[in-house]
């Protein structure tokens, strides 16, 4: 959301290797070297609320609401808020599923993915209702929410649904139709706050990539190298 090319800020994925090294290290968010959009907002005096948008780091004297990494999928940050002292005020009223922020991690099995579902659903659902009552707000003028929830259900619970998956498992209904429930879930939710709108009220919304079966083969690239020996 910078409105910079990676060739510009350097970031290209949440783990790159570490100059002079051959370890490959998380990116922190205060990493980039450009100014994420809504600064430029809040330096013209827009009043805007920001949440949980990725790679994002705590803005210093943040005009509005600021909340950075509460439920994230790739966490560059810890849970913090501008001003400090919502983020007691968001964790007592809303719930967290992380003290440190984002969803914790997630085991790969059938009882993971199972409680990965709740975790999802629960995240989305406490998320809305901030969403809602920052719409009530009338001290915005600008509001920027992320739900990462579908993207991470995407890469664990598709292979559920989808029986052409190459790791395809005939599970229970509540595996199979897991990722569904995450998509109607959302639906309703947007469907919801837009009913909040107003007329003078613009709504964008932004889909990320689409999602199935991974057949790039660059995950192979480390044990190619290694039989290689280029490692």
């Amino acid at each position: 959301l910078t409105g910079r090319s990676p060739g510009h800020h350097g970031y290209t994925f949440f783990s790159q290797l570490t100059n002079g090294t051959y370890n490959l290290d998380l990116v922190k968010a205060d990493h980039y070297p450009a100014d994420f959009y809504y600064t430029h907002l809040v330096a013209s005096g827009v009043r805007c609320a920001i949440v949980d948008v990725p790679n994002d780091a705590p803005v210093p004297d943040f005009r509005g609401l600021h909340v950075v990494d509460w439920l994230t999928e790739y966490q560059a940050w810890e849970f913090q808020t501008q001003p400090s002292t919502s983020k007691r005020e968001i964790s007592e009223r809303y719930g967290v599923l992380n003290d440190t922020g984002g969803y914790g991690p997630t085991i790969d099995s059938l009882e993971g993915h199972r409680h990965l579902r709740q975790k999802l659903e629960r995240s989305a659902a406490i998320k809305y209702e901030l969403m809602r009552e920052l719409l009530e707000r009338k001290d915005l003028d600008h509001i920027f929410v992320v739900f990462a929830e579908p993207h991470k259900a995407g890469h664990h619970l598709w292979k559920y649904m989808d029986p052409t998956h190459p790791d395809h498992v005939a599970a229970e209904p509540y595996l199979r139709d897991a990722l569904l429930n995450v998509y109607q879930q959302l639906d309703s939710h947007l469907a919801q706050l837009s009913a909040q709108l107003s007329d003078r009220d613009n709504l964008l919304i932004f889909s990320d990539h689409g999602m199935q079966a991974n057949y790039r083969g660059d995950q192979f690239v480390g044990t190619i190298l290694e039989r290689l020996g280029l490692s």
